[in-house]
């Protein structure tokens, strides 16, 4: 079964000074596939809105401040039965798309996710430490709360969209990447991967710390 727009598919993609990236993804993306695209931008102070626009999509202004936070707002003003969650700054493959949302249009209890550490995947973009602690926090995830995945930190993923309305995740930085996956795990849905290459991040550098986002996203996992 192919990916229908019939369905309706939302694309979230929260930014933040991603000048020199989102332009590009965005021309990148399939566009037969989607439905619309929702861009979170928490206040850029650079040219991200203006490469937004430039690419013929408006700009949503993120009320509150956090990674998490931009994709809870994207998800409430969100149209589509099929939710793409996905990043701005070129890390995640536009083509990988298709499949994800061909897996939630066949099976409806399923969250399809792409994975970096699965047969046929990789990263061009981790350091040893990153490495690490990704294959860290994906262990522990899975000691903890059975998830079954190979890759428990890149969320590009897709969801349907009746999956938000039966879990609440109240991160609403980074740790919402892991927390979204237990509470979806607690609600009943299974999970599928799909092997990703993950591409190093076309422009700009990472807003992620090692140290303070590693210390949230640790904690999450312990509380569930």
């Amino acid at each position: 079964m192919n990916a229908s727009i019939d369905k309706g598919v939302s694309v979230v993609i929260p930014t933040y000074n991603e000048e020199g990236c989102i332009g590009s993804v965005l021309k990148e993306m399939p566009k037969e596939k989607i439905t619309e695209i929702l861009i979170i931008d928490g206040n850029s102070t650079d040219n991200t809105v203006k490469e937004v626009e430039e690419a013929g999509y408006s700009v949503l202004r993120q009320n509150g401040k956090g990674y998490g936070s931009a994709f809870k707002e994207g998800i409430e003003k969100s149209k589509g039965e099929i939710i793409v969650l996905m990043d701005g700054d070129g890390s995640h493959n536009p083509q990988d798309l298709p499949k994800l949302v061909d897996i939630v249009n066949q099976n409806p209890n399923t969250i399809a996710i792409a994975s970096r550490y699965t047969h046929n995947s990789g990263t061009d973009d981790d350091t040893f430490i990153r490495g690490l602690g990704n294959k860290f926090f994906t262990w522990f995830t899975n000691f903890r709360h059975n998830l079954g995945v190979s890759d428990a930190l890149f969320l590009y993923a897709a969801f349907p969209k009746d999956a938000f309305e039966k879990i609440q995740v109240n991160s609403e930085d980074f740790a919402y990447c892991i927390e979204v996956l237990i509470k979806a795990k607690k609600a009943g849905y299974q999970f599928i991967e799909i092997p990703s290459i993950e591409r190093a991040r076309f422009a700009g550098e990472s807003k992620v710390s090692a140290i303070k986002h590693g210390w949230r996203i640790f904690v999450t996992i312990l509380r569930g």
